[in-house]
């Protein structure tokens, strides 16, 4: 159950994050968009497709995060910044 670190020390297994967790999808879903070289209108497009998940969202914060965080991490991608984190 654990993972090694660097030095090949056996670590325990990382806590759970529930926001790290959602970032993380969001970066994927935005990484394959960018590499299917979608553009933000048809990213926009297929993320209105998924109306489970805005509902979802709109319940849990008001708004459709998931499709919000995407398109912020799609456009750092699309910008070259790789390693971008956004807030929100």
């Amino acid at each position: 159950l654990g993972h090694v670190g660097e030095n090949g020390e056996v670590l325990p297994p990382f806590e759970w994050d529930e926001e790290r967790r959602l970032h993380l999808r969001c970066q994927l879903d935005a990484l394959f968009f960018h590499l299917y070289d979608l553009g933000r209108e048809a990213t926009t497009y297929i993320l209105d497709t998924f109306p489970i998940v805005r509902e979802h969202d709109e319940e849990q914060f008001g708004r459709y995060r998931t499709k919000e965080l995407i398109l912020h991490y799609f456009k750092a991608y699309a910008a070259g910044d790789m390693e971008a984190w956004v807030e929100g």
